[in-house]
């Protein structure tokens, strides 16, 4: 058996990937990446290395996983991501490399579930000042009425409380690129997203639990 990797998918040769996993439309695995059998990676998902992952997890579409350390300290160093087995990593989920202080591995074991965005959401929602101070530190933006348009405008308005993909957004894009990329000619939105777990989600009202703690 031959893994299973769409056309538009770049795969380095660095990289050693089991015979039966499946990588999807534009996902980009790099070198010193080890992917282990009966692993899904989704569309538009980038793996970088070096990182070893186990068996049957699953990446769905825009993960971004085994990048460099979000740490103005790095300087480039060796460092990995190790995943276990069963794992989930849904859209937009974020998983960096270790940090040389942190003893340079990131390390996630088995049968977990990862979700982005949601909680961070509803927290900042609930709490402007505490939203302030996630500016003030991570934008280095101390100016009040920056600080308040930033939020009315960048996070309020711009962030959906309940976090669902923007099918205009990605009509757009697919309207700017299918000149260039044939392909994409009279694909929807809807290919490239799975909103089901999102709905449950909603269903089950977890969006409304969150915003009440």
């Amino acid at each position: 058996m031959r893994a299973t990797i769409d056309s538009t998918a770049i795969v380095s040769s660095g990289a050693a990937i089991a015979s039966d996993v499946t990588i999807g439309p534009y996902a980009v695995i790099g070198p010193h990446v080890t992917i282990g059998a009966g692993t899904v990676v989704g569309p538009l998902v980038r793996i970088d290395g070096p990182a070893t992952i186990g068996e049957r997890n699953t990446f769905v579409g825009q993960a971004s996983i085994g990048t460099p350390p979000q740490d103005l300290k790095f300087k480039g160093e060796q460092t990995e991501l190790v995943i276990g087995n069963d794992n989930t990593f849904r859209e937009f989920v974020t998983v960096n490399r270790g940090t040389t202080g942190g003893g340079g591995i990131t390390s996630i074991g088995s049968n977990n579930f990862f979700m982005a965005y949601a909680e961070a959401i509803a927290l900042g929602r609930k709490d402007r000042e505490l939203a302030y101070r996630v500016f003030r530190k991570y934008m280095r933006v101390d100016n009040p009425r920056l600080l308040d348009f930033t939020y009315r405008v960048q996070f309020m308005e711009a962030i959906p409380a309940r976090p669902y993909p923007r099918e205009d957004a990605i009509q757009a894009s697919l309207e700017d690129l299918k000149e260039t990329t044939p392909k994409l000619d009279g694909m929807k939105p809807t290919d490239f997203f799975d909103p089901s777990l999102i709905k449950e989600l909603e269903n089950e009202d977890f969006f409304s639990k969150l915003e009440k703690q």
